[in-house]
């Protein structure tokens, strides 16, 4: 474990485990949103209703009712028809963007539309008619200027993000491109290609950072800046920026020329952040909600899973904003915040053990276990598998959060069986749960947490009793996870019971045996 205020000394057994900000509390967020506009316009769209938020029973942790916390968790595993949350911040991002693009007053219409179909209905036709003109407008400029058929969305992805922007690029009736690392699973891909017609995979020999790379330069050699007037046919919308430290670091990814490439770039994976804040507007409404004491129906601590760290910092900047509704928001009143990375792939506590942006470096034992995920894996959290931190993130992570941990495959699997075996609550409540590793993540931390000595988590400022109340942001369904990932690593259900014995369970022993039709 390690403080803001310096580290602790070296003999501290919890060194390696944890990072902690002994100053988040006081930090509030500069977000100059109020996030009633995202929250709006995420109501407008089809399908949208609250994900559930589910009260977990005080045996999850091996307690009983009268010694737990309320324990609940944020269950992300359909939201608006997709299988993770990342359609939260696509959805806002891309809507901006192109509104941005053809003159669009998202704003004005978004008030103008609360009593009709929706802004996406009035974003939909001037931006099919702003493709077709570019695509005409390439053709008689120059028969070899290729604009691929005119507007498109770009995005590189390891999953989820990538299928969010296709799912948007076929609402909005435009193209959309995705980059993903030669690691992504052949189910995965077909998710996303299975969006829409107008959707193009482009698989590249590299890892997820290398990706982002791609889909960058892509962008950068946009075609459509060559026509008179310039226009543009490529929008970046990326929920990762890569740092450069230096000038021809720079350079390479944003061009000669790329300043205002750079801030197109930024400006998206902003929206992208914002549009993050209605999952935890959301959480704030139903615990204010319940039929329970004052104590009980606001945040002590919340749990969520840190990849490349922007689905993180959009949780921090509600979290410590000044314009976060009701009570919450007083300096120093406002929740613990604890960030779990994978333990092959934390680059967030890395970074902030370093005191500086870096890569988790690959030549250095994990945070946490000894377990080996499948050889062309990092680990089974794939959403997770970032061993660089966005440089937009940083300074929000560096200042707001608390706590940051990582955690083992092994932990993390234990943790995902035993949410899918949950039945009940301590309520009498059914519970039928169906979360994917990452999803899981919280719960290990969780359980980590609750396992420090005497005083542990006291240090860490984290209330942990029957009159608090800790919320764990659950980012995945498990599906995906089961009959893609696992299967095409050699995973059966055999070599499970003989390599893998923690995986074997009620749901993932037939999962693994499902067809890869998720």
């Amino acid at each position: 474990m390690q403080s803001s205020q310096g580290p602790l000394p070296h003999s501290d057994p919890l060194a390696s485990e944890f990072y902690h900000n002994s100053n988040a509390r006081s930090w509030s967020s500069s977000s100059d949103s109020s996030f009633i506009d995202n929250v709006k316009f995420h109501r407008q769209l089809e399908g949208y209703s609250p994900t559930p938020l589910v009260k977990l029973p005080s045996s999850i942790l091996g307690l009983s009712p009268n010694k737990a916390p309320s324990i609940f968790l944020k269950d992300e595993s359909n939201r608006l028809n997709l299988p993770s949350f990342k359609i939260l911040g696509a959805s806002w991002a891309v809507c901006n963007a192109v509104a941005d693009l053809i003159g669009f007053n998202m704003s004005a219409e978004l008030d103008a539309s609360e009593q009709d179909a929706g802004v996406i209905p009035k974003l939909r036709d001037p931006a099919v008619k702003y493709s077709a003109t570019l695509a005409a407008a390439a053709m008689s400029a120059s028969p070899e200027l290729e604009l691929h058929g005119g507007l498109h969305l770009v995005a590189a992805t390891e999953g989820n993000h990538g299928r969010a922007v296709a799912h948007m690029a076929s609402m909005l009736g435009i193209a959309a491109r995705v980059f993903v690392p030669a690691s992504v699973t052949t189910a995965s891909k077909a998710l996303i290609k299975g969006e829409g017609s107008l959707v193009e995979i482009v698989v590249v020999d590299g890892d997820y950072d290398e990706a982002v790379r791609k889909a960058l330069v892509w962008c950068r050699e946009d075609p459509a800046v060559t026509l008179n007037p310039p226009r543009s046919s490529r929008l970046f919308i990326q929920d990762f920026l890569p740092p450069t430290s230096t000038t021809d670091a720079e350079t390479a990814l944003y061009g000669s020329a790329g300043s205002s490439f750079k801030t197109q770039a930024e400006t998206a994976l902003r929206w992208i952040v914002d549009g993050y804040a209605t999952l935890f507007h959301e959480i704030d409404e139903q615990l204010a909600s319940l039929p329970a004491t004052p104590a009980l129906r606001k945040i002590d601590a919340i749990i969520i899973p840190c990849g490349a760290g922007s689905f993180a910092q959009g949780g921090v900047r509600y979290l410590r904003s000044s314009k976060r509704a009701g009570d919450n928001n007083a300096e120093g009143s406002g929740p613990i915040i604890i960030l779990v990375e994978a333990a092959s792939a934390a680059g967030l506590m890395h970074s902030l053990k370093s005191g500086q942006l870096e890569t988790f470096p690959s030549n250095i034992p994990s945070y946490s276990g000894a377990y080996s995920a499948p050889a062309s894996m990092h680990t089974v959290m794939a959403g997770l598998d970032c061993a660089t931190p966005s440089v937009l993130a940083w300074p929000d992570l560096r200042a707001g959060v608390d706590v940051v941990t990582a955690v083992s495959d092994e932990e993390v699997l234990r943790a995902m069986q035993d949410i899918q075996a949950i039945t009940e609550n301590d309520d009498h409540a059914a519970v039928r749960l169906d979360v994917g590793p990452c999803g899981a993540a919280p719960l290990a931390a969780l359980r980590k947490l609750a396992a420090l000595p005497a005083g542990g988590l006291e240090q860490f400022g984290v209330k942990f009793g029957p009159d608090s109340t800790i919320v764990l942001v659950s980012t995945e369904s498990g599906k995906t996870y089961r009959a893609g990932t696992m299967q095409e690593n050699g995973v059966t259900s055999e070599k499970c019971t003989n390599q893998h014995p923690i995986l074997v369970g009620p749901l993932l022993t037939a999962a693994l045996d499902e067809s890869s039709d998720s």
